[in-house]
């Protein structure tokens, strides 16, 4: 079972991390008492559709076992006026897709609780009869990392069968030798990593970033697109963001093996030193804050698309002769709407370089399918969306993007 697991987290990191390898990016965290974080509401019919498969019911109710782990976590800038960070919070969206395996979502949870209280080992806490399978514990570590950007920063070294020796902010290299022909990616191995203590500094800055950026942008009377309007100004003149060149995974033979592939944590990193390397992981944080205000966002990953001549007056020469490029979509007062926080940045870097404070123009946020086509025209078979757990389970699952049919007017 322990080689199978090692198999498995190998797998997970090739999925996780093989789009920023294609595009390329105080004092200690005080130990939180569960009873301290918000406490969840039921928010809808949580046990809608469950009557044919999945966990096992209990008996007096006739609610599947763990089905706590289901309900969602408090909105908390609307209900309580005052936006509390959530390690936990899962967006709704996979809620609904494992409503009917609720341990899934309870086991992805107990994972990020680990982590944001800087553990140094992670233990499954289910009876031996409801462990998960092989595939049910990649799902669930899937989950917690498009759920929250902490979970990219520790790497697991299974002690038995259910118990996981975290390290953290390690850097992983890649194994030449390795290549998995049936996973199509190569072994990483882990070294380099840090200290609980230094890692709960990383941690802390990431969470005072959130809570203090939210907090300040955001009022409990805004709407959905009103919060994600000024989230994404927020980061664009808070953040500086650099386009790296690309690095094929496949190709082995250009890499270094004294060097590493890439460094783990990389958007917990990014936002300590407010720098991002990257589209994706400049993407990933944008999505994160839209999920903490339980706005829905898609990550857009476009291929074959082309940049219109507005386009490639803004983004680099290389990325305007490759035909791949990411993006949002959000879901904002029962609308949905591409918004490019990257073309934005890189518009605003040129047009406002030696400018202190000016807000973004707002070009790219709030667009219809037609006003993207102005820049980056795609078709809507070439759209991908990388931030759907069931995307990474197999050819033929995930979902299809929405269609954008207005732009947002301010």
């Amino acid at each position: 079972m322990i080689d199978s697991v090692k198999r498995n987290f190998t797998r997970i990191l090739t999925l996780v991390f093989s789009v920023s390898f294609i595009t390329l990016s105080g004092c200690n965290n005080q130990i939180i008492d569960s009873s301290d974080y918000p406490t969840p509401v039921n928010e809808g019919n949580i046990n809608e559709g469950n009557d044919s498969g999945g966990d096992k019911t209990t008996e007096d109710d006739n609610l599947p076992l763990y089905a706590e782990a289901l309900k969602p976590e408090p909105n908390s800038i609307k209900e309580n006026g005052r936006y509390v960070y959530n390690p936990v919070d899962i967006p709704r969206e996979y809620l609904n897709q494992y409503k009917d395996k609720p341990k899934i979502i309870k086991v992805a949870k107990d994972y990020l609780y680990a982590i944001d209280n800087v553990s140094t080992e992670f233990e499954v806490d289910l009876p031996e009869e409801e462990m998960l399978t092989e595939e049910e514990f990649t799902q669930a570590m899937i989950i917690a990392s498009m759920s929250n950007p902490i979970a990219s920063a520790v790497d697991m070294i299974p002690i038995d069968d259910n118990t996981y020796e975290l390290k953290y902010f390690p850097s992983y290299y890649i194994d030449p030798e390795s290549y998995n022909s049936e996973f199509g990616g190569f072994s990483f191995e882990s070294r380099d990593d840090i200290s609980t203590d230094e890692a709960g500094k990383y941690f802390e800055n990431f969470t005072s970033y959130v809570t203090d950026t939210i907090n300040k942008c955001l009022s409990p009377e805004d709407s959905e697109i009103e919060m994600a309007s000024k989230l994404y100004k927020q980061i664009i003149k808070d953040m500086e963001l650099e386009i790296a060149e690309p690095t094929m995974i496949d190709d082995a033979s250009v890499r270094d093996a004294s060097e590493p592939a890439f460094l783990s944590g990389s958007v917990i990193r990014s936002v300590s030193e407010r720098k991002f390397v990257g589209e994706n992981d400049f993407c990933t944080f944008y999505i994160f804050l839209l999920n903490q205000v339980h706005i829905e966002a898609i990550d857009i990953m476009a291929y074959n698309g082309v940049f219109n001549d507005k386009g490639k007056e803004i983004v680099s020469k290389r990325s305007a002769e490759e035909m791949f490029w990411e993006w949002v979509i959000i879901s904002a007062d029962g609308k949905y709407y591409h918004c490019d926080p990257v073309l934005e940045k890189l518009a605003y870097d040129k047009l406002y370089a030696d400018v202190r404070g000016v807000d973004p123009d707002m070009d790219y946020f709030g667009m219809s399918d037609t006003k993207r086509c102005e820049t980056f025209k795609f078709s809507r078979t070439s759209l991908s969306i990388y931030n759907d757990p069931a995307a990474f389970m197999g050819p033929g699952n995930g979902s299809q993007a929405p269609e954008c049919e207005e732009n947002y007017s301010f």
